[in-house]
C-alpha cells in the first residue's frame, strides 16, 4: 500500500502548473501510421464479434479513441488494437487516438489493464443479456398465465 504522501505526489504530478490536470486531445492517426504493440499478448480476430464491431464502426464512428505512444516513424498502438483492425476492414483511412509519452512498463501495464476492462465489460454485458432475456421470458409467462 503506498503511502499518502506518495500518493499526494503523484496525483499533484498530474497537474499542470496551475493546479488544473491537462487536456487530453484525440487527433486522428491514419492507420498507417499505427502499429501493434510489440509481443501484444491478447489476440485480434476476424470473427463474429470483429463483423458486428466493424458494422457498428460503419454506422456511429470509432466511440472510444485508441491510446498510442510516440515511437519512431508513427505510434504504438497500447488500447486500441481491435478497433485499428475494425477500421481497417471498414475501410477508413485514420481512427481517434490520445497521444501519451510513456515507458514500456506502463504502456505494458496500461495494455493489459484495459483489456481486463474490457473482458469485466463484456462478461457484464453477456450477464445482464442473459438477465433481460430471462425477464423477458418470465413477463411472457406471467402474461400467459394471468391472460394480460
Amino acid at each position: 500500500m503506498k503511502s499518502n504522501d506518495t500518493k499526494q505526489n503523484q496525483e499533484q504530478s498530474l497537474l499542470s502548473s496551475d493546479g488544473v490536470p491537462p487536456v487530453e486531445t484525440v487527433v486522428r492517426i491514419p492507420l498507417e501510421r499505427l502499429r501493434p504493440f510489440p509481443d501484444h499478448p491478447f489476440k485480434v480476430r476476424d470473427d463474429d464479434a470483429m463483423r458486428e464491431a466493424v458494422e457498428s464502426i460503419r454506422t456511429y464512428g470509432v466511440l472510444a479513441p485508441a491510446i498510442v505512444r510516440p515511437v519512431e516513424g508513427g505510434y504504438e498502438i497500447i488500447s486500441g488494437h481491435r478497433r485499428c483492425r475494425a477500421c481497417e476492414l471498414a475501410g477508413l483511412p485514420d481512427m481517434p487516438a490520445i497521444v501519451r509519452d510513456m515507458d514500456d512498463d506502463t504502456a505494458t501495464i496500461l495494455m493489459v489493464d484495459s483489456n481486463l476492462q474490457r473482458e469485466n465489460n463484456s462478461a457484464q454485458r453477456e450477464g445482464q443479456g442473459i438477465q433481460d432475456e430471462a425477464g423477458g421470458h418470465q413477463a411472457a409467462r406471467s402474461q400467459e398465465r394471468f391472460n394480460f
